[in-house]
């Protein structure tokens, strides 16, 4: 979802390399489908006008920055990039998206995905990135894990100010807060600048720890993520607070959907519940857009068991939490 309420649906075809998308009619637009040539998968976020990603081709190698232009309906592609360059990618809650490549490049990107700057971080940590994140004032918070000492790792991190230049590494998690094992890192922005780091292994999911804008510190976590609750947020429209997802089950009722609302002070607000599924059906994924538009993307089913493809469904709510 855009931030205009728009949602798009894309397919993935691995039999003629071309990826295949969909614009159901708005209020803010009409209906519109394309496709992109040697594309097979691609990963979007919604921008204030339109979305923005990363095209795939069929064999994953290969990326390129794609923004889909809903008002003009145009797809702007990017110059292709080098076979497994793109090593993770952030929105940027200001608008655009930030990425790092496998060679330790960190490219900005503005809202339609052209280039704002690159800075090569190589440098500046000691491993390679393990986490990107994007605060709320356009600044990018690199975190790189250290080699395993006896079940525990050490976390550097880097900042980058929303202009490019780098700050002072510094030790984000010292080797009794970082998680041992097999682990996942990813950073989620706070109102206000903060980033709170996520940390996802075979136990589940928590949250970590926290860091200011531009500090080279970590903090304590918000008393709202606090307390080994691993469940992931959003921001509201408007910077009023935050949403939480959860899901729930009703004797005699299908999969339900959850959400918290929490004032940017930690305090509770309530909860919205939204309708259920049917008594077999799974709640599927849920996410908001940038104008408080909620979607719910309903699990695949098949169309007919001699055919080879299935479809899928999806529900939505405009403006739900407008703001």
């Amino acid at each position: 979802m855009d931030g205009l309420g728009n949602i798009i649906v894309t397919t993935d075809n691995a039999i003629s390399s071309r990826m295949y998308f969909w614009v159901p009619p708005s209020p803010s637009t009409y209906g519109w489908e394309g496709s992109i040539d040697e594309a097979y998968h691609m990963s979007l976020n919604g921008q204030p006008l339109g979305f923005l990603g990363h095209a795939r081709d069929v064999f994953w190698e290969s990326t390129w920055v794609t923004f889909l232009d809903i008002a003009q309906r145009q797809i702007i592609q990017h110059p292709r990039q080098p076979e497994g360059a793109l090593l993770h990618s952030a929105v940027n809650p200001t608008g655009g998206m930030h990425e790092v490549l496998a060679d330790g490049t960190l490219n900005a990107y503005g809202a339609t995905g052209e280039l704002r700057w690159s800075l090569s971080v190589a440098s500046l940590l000691n491993g390679p990135v393990g986490a990107l994140g994007v605060n709320t004032e356009g600044h990018a918070l690199l975190l790189s894990a250290g080699a395993p000492s006896e079940g525990a790792v050490s976390v550097e991190g880097v900042w980058v100010d929303s202009s490019g230049q780098p700050g002072t590494p510094f030790l984000a998690l010292t080797l009794d807060q970082a998680p041992g094992g097999e682990s996942r890192y990813a950073l989620a922005p706070l109102l206000e600048g903060g980033l709170v780091l996520g940390v996802e292994n075979a136990f589940g999911k928590q949250w970590v720890a926290a860091f200011d804008g531009l500090q080279a510190a970590s903090s304590p976590l918000p008393s709202w993520l606090d307390g080994g609750d691993g469940r992931r947020f959003e921001l509201l429209p408007g910077g009023k607070g935050y949403l939480r997802w959860s899901q729930v089950t009703a004797e005699g009722q299908g999969c339900q959907n959850e959400a918290q609302l929490i004032a940017a002070s930690g305090e509770s607000c309530g909860k919205v519940i939204l309708p259920a599924m049917d008594a077999q059906e799974a709640c599927g994924k849920i996410s908001m857009g940038g104008d408080g538009t909620v979607l719910n993307e309903l699990n695949p089913r098949w169309m007919d068991v001699e055919k080879p493809f299935n479809y899928c469904r999806i529900r939505w709510w405009p403006a739900l939490f407008r703001q």
